[in-house]
């Protein structure tokens, strides 16, 4: 599941309905790994202690720190940024600080490993930049090489990628992983399943995993829908 929540501008930082509704969908579809865009820290607390029934374990990083977050916590304080939660234990996490055009929202990926349908996985979410075209395209680069080098093992990374499925930016990620959208399209590139308004913009890619399929719930909530998806491990099924 990924999920751009626009928990500040939509949901102006409140907590419980927001974690609430997060925490029931993740819940009603039995997901094993959410990936949260654009959350307070304090969003993030409330989702975590619910999914913690549940199991789940969670981290959050920062981008940038918003007003209309809460300033509750000594660390964090008005944090505003991206959040990573599983199923079962995190054995590792890891904080990869992506180029960011200067004056604009500080971007990274947020990386855990935890057991995912029985093996060592790394499980990672995005926040990127809408633009400059550049920016987005080395961050994209950079998102690449991070977890291209892990590719060879099960690897989950996804969340808001701010570009659409035909930009060629894209390729080396299409190329290296399954999107989860990719059966349904037949095509990796058009892909094109809605995410934010008539477009998509949201993606999970995939290695290590096949038969991926994607659905989208649309929500008052934010303005992007619930990206959520399914697929196998090999041999399987």
């Amino acid at each position: 599941m990924s999920f751009n929540v626009c928990g500040g501008v939509c949901r102006h930082g409140e907590v419980a309905t927001t974690a609430r509704f997060v925490a029931k969908v993740a819940t009603r579809r039995g997901v094993g790994v959410v990936l949260l865009q654009e959350l307070c820290y304090t969003q993030f607390r409330r989702v975590r202690a619910l999914l913690a029934r549940r199991g789940f374990s969670g981290r959050f990083e920062a981008q940038t720190q918003s007003p209309a977050c809460a300033n509750d916590d000594p660390r964090h304080g008005t944090g505003f940024g991206v959040a990573v939660l599983v199923r079962g234990h995190i054995s590792r996490s890891v904080v990869d600080h992506l180029p960011t055009s200067p004056g604009l929202e500080h971007r990274v990926l947020l990386g855990v490993t935890a057991t995912i349908a029985g093996r060592p996985t790394f499980v990672a979410g995005v926040h990127l930049s809408p633009s400059p075209p550049e920016t987005l395209r080395e961050q994209l680069q950079a998102v690449e090489r991070f977890v291209g080098s892990r590719a060879g093992h099960p690897v989950i990374v996804g969340g808001d990628f701010n570009t659409l499925p035909g930009d060629p930016a894209l390729g080396p990620m299409f190329a290296r992983f399954t999107e989860l959208d990719e059966t349904r399209a037949g095509n990796p590139e058009m892909g094109d399943r809605p995410t934010y308004a008539a477009k998509k913009i949201d993606y999970v890619f995939l290695s290590q995993f096949v038969e991926p399929q994607a659905s989208t719930v649309v929500t008052a909530m934010s303005d992007h829908r619930v990206y959520l998806g399914s697929a196998l491990t090999p041999g399987a099924g």
